[in-house]
């Protein structure tokens, strides 16, 4: 359709994304602090802070949206859930850091995936906050990444979806990242227990294109509990079967990546607990794909909510 598109990414996600936002928002006066890590919402929750605004309320929502405004000239549209009035039970001041000290912020919105955002929440508000109580309704969804050098070229094309494997998904990196030779190649340290003892991969720069390959699994709940050595021997198995060439290939390194808490599972009752950007506790908003977009966990979802999330932000002032 003339309305849809497929992109694939040419370099790392870091790069593509997160770069760009650190350069927008330090070109604007803002500043970006890596390396540091949150705690804790610093909440207060002061019975005189609560009362002094009887009947204040927050409007907030749950579940799938119902409107959608677009900006005209992105073409995102950011979701408005259907609200629902819920008692401002806090107002939060900022954030409290790992390694001491705090951030104070009239405004805190969260963008980790909701599995870390419940706990930095006070646990005596996780436990009365029926908004905050249902998003510990989500459950994880794990994903395996079973990445392949060979010494000679095993694929063509730049990706392929799978049918009747466990894996769903081939990509070419070597291909997708061709432009990036130089830091393809498999490194001593990143070497898995499931390699192969070949010595020493070459850093130099070399062309792997089709001779690096990624398979991946999603929604691998039933593959998540299997030993590295296990995944890469199903994940050869099943490549040598769908790629005539792959048989004659050598196996120079293998790198499984397991990631347990990857995405949400999207099945029918989450949608019931994906909450919206604006919560109960003053100050404090939510971004991410887990979020009510109505998308599943995508980066497009991820996109609309911040675009929401932004929105919501600027409404209460």
């Amino acid at each position: 359709p003339a309305d849809s598109r497929l992109g694939l990414a040419a370099t790392g996600l870091i790069d593509c994304y997160t770069l760009a936002a650190s350069d927008y928002i330090t070109a604007r006066g803002g500043k970006v602090e890596t390396g540091r890590n949150v705690s804790r919402f610093l909440i207060q929750r002061a019975v005189a802070a609560v009362e002094a605004r009887p009947g204040r309320e927050r409007r907030t929502g749950l579940g799938a949206p119902v409107a959608t405004v677009y900006d005209r000239r992105t073409g995102i549209g950011a979701h408005r859930a259907p609200l629902q009035s819920h008692p401002e039970v806090g107002v939060c001041e900022g954030v409290e850091l790992t390694e001491g000290g705090r951030i104070e912020a009239g405004v805190v919105l969260s963008a980790v995936p909701c599995f870390q955002f419940v706990e930095l929440l006070p646990g005596d508000l996780l436990r009365s906050e029926p908004f905050f109580e249902r998003i510990m309704a989500l459950r994880p969804a794990p994903i395996i990444s079973v990445n392949l050098w060979f010494d000679r070229p095993v694929v063509g094309n730049d990706f392929a979806g799978l049918r009747g494997t466990a894996a769903q998904w081939l990509f070419n990196k070597g291909q997708l990242l061709r432009h990036r030779a130089g830091t393809l190649a498999p490194r001593e340290g990143s070497r898995s227990k499931a390699s192969p003892e070949s010595g020493k991969p070459s850093e130099e720069p070399h062309d792997w294109s089709g001779a690096y390959v990624s398979l991946v699994i999603s929604g691998a709940h039933a593959h998540i509990g299997r030993s590295r050595e296990e995944l890469q021997a199903l994940a050869l198995s099943e490549l040598r079967e769908l790629v005539p060439g792959a048989g004659d290939a050598r196996l120079v390194h293998a790198l499984v990546i397991k990631e347990r808490l990857a995405t949400f599972s999207p099945r029918p009752e989450a949608e019931d607990a994906r909450p919206s950007a604006t919560t109960p506790v003053r100050g404090l908003y939510l971004a991410g794909d887990w979020t009510s977009t109505a998308l599943p966990a995508t980066i497009e979802g991820a996109v609309k909510s911040g675009y929401t999330a932004a929105q919501a932000i600027l409404d209460a002032d």
